[in-house]
């Protein structure tokens, strides 16, 4: 249960960092900004936000 737990939140907390930089963009403003998003760079850096932030303080 602990690990089940543990993997949801780093999943959360990763897919929160990759989403930042795209985050309240239409996809057509992300195509413009990124390109096809197979050929996107991951951002450097990764940055969480504060959504993560609180889930975890809720956890």
């Amino acid at each position: 249960m602990k690990r089940a737990a543990t993997g949801s939140l780093m999943g959360l907390a990763l897919g929160d960092a990759l989403g930042f930089p795209t985050e309240f963009n239409d996809v057509p403003s992300i195509l413009t900004k990124c390109g096809p998003w197979r050929e996107m760079e991951l951002p450097r850096p990764a940055i969480v936000t504060d959504d993560t932030q609180m889930t975890l303080a809720l956890c």
